[in-house]
């Protein structure tokens, strides 16, 4: 915790100075480290210790056909990936490692490409969700980011087909990709800081009657168990003084995109609308905490929507 803690400390302090953000070796050198340290943790979340045992005991057994044709405890892409690795020799540490490091190497990268201030940016996600990502790890669900987030730039091509086929690919490695196959449409739909609050209402109500549309429809009724687990989905009405600062915390994080990110040479329209979907995700968590896994997809362009804090424009003026 406390490398973590000095870490944070460190790149925000970077991220004071113009010339190092742009000191292109130094973003290497700590792009490096930082893949390094996240990806070669040891025994670390209490995730490891089921997916050794899958890789140590279950792997052996399996044959290509057991793969393709029989129901696995994992999905069939992150099944195939252990096959691969443990039939070629690896142990388990450099099976997660070196998968780890390839996730955290795109995203980091993708992080680079598309912010304003990448120290900043880091700094910011590690004080997110994104800790859960280190040190669980959630594997297959960094795996599926990756993919989902290589996919994006195929909406803003309308490479509708190319689009889809990644999404399925992702969905090999965690089922939750699924979701975002009618995320393509996106594209149709104006999200800002003006009209955020239309989708509120419908999206309050979704949220009530979803356990019992889940239920109903036997294709999805196997994930009922997300909501009537306690640790998914427990109701935790919140008072009104909640409320209110849950709602100004809304509006707040939204309009701070839009008068920083939203005059950024580097601004990208998807990325401003998942940031902004993120923020009122982070509202309806306390009915749906299942969304924090959903709401992983849409944090990386949040972190990049919030690098450019260090540049506030009002009335289209920096101050």
């Amino acid at each position: 915790m406390y490398w973590h803690l000095s870490i944070i400390f460190i790149l925000f302090l970077l991220s004071l100075s113009n010339k190092l953000v742009k000191n292109i070796k130094l973003k290497k050198i700590i792009f490096s480290l930082l893949i390094f340290y996240f990806a070669f943790k040891y025994k670390m979340g209490g995730d490891w210790y089921n997916y050794q045992m899958f890789y140590e005991n279950n792997i052996p057994s399996l044959t290509f056909q057991d793969i393709i044709l029989k129901k696995n405890h994992f999905e069939k892409g992150f099944v195939f990936l252990n096959y691969i690795f443990f039939n070629l020799g690896f142990n388990y540490e450099i099976f997660q490692g070196t998968i780890l490091g390839f996730s955290y190497i795109y995203i980091l990268n993708y992080i680079y490409k598309k912010s304003d201030n990448y120290f900043f940016s880091i700094a910011f996600l590690l004080t997110t969700s994104f800790h859960h990502y280190i040190f669980e790890p959630f594997i297959r669900q960094l795996i599926a980011m990756s993919i989902f987030l290589y996919a994006l730039d195929n909406i803003e091509k309308k490479k509708f087909i190319k689009y889809i086929f990644l999404i399925l690919f992702a969905s090999q490695f965690h089922t939750s990709a699924y979701i975002f196959l009618v995320f393509y449409f996106i594209r149709y739909l104006k999200i800002d800081k003006r009209n955020f609050l239309y989708y509120m209402i419908p999206l309050y109500i979704l949220i009530i009657f979803l356990p019992y549309f889940i239920k109903n429809f036997w294709f999805l009724s196997k994930y009922i168990k997300y909501f009537r687990r306690e640790d998914y989905f427990k109701l935790r009405p919140r008072t009104l003084l909640e409320e209110i600062r849950s709602i100004l915390s809304l509006t707040m994080r939204i309009f701070l995109i839009s008068i920083s990110y939203g005059f950024s040479k580097k601004k990208d329209t998807l990325i401003e609308k998942m940031a902004i979907i993120f923020c009122m995700m982070s509202y309806f968590i306390n009915r749906f905490p299942i969304a924090v896994r959903l709401q992983g997809y849409f944090l990386i362009p949040y972190v990049i929507s919030i690098s450019s804090l260090k540049d506030i424009y009002i009335f289209n003026y920096k101050i």
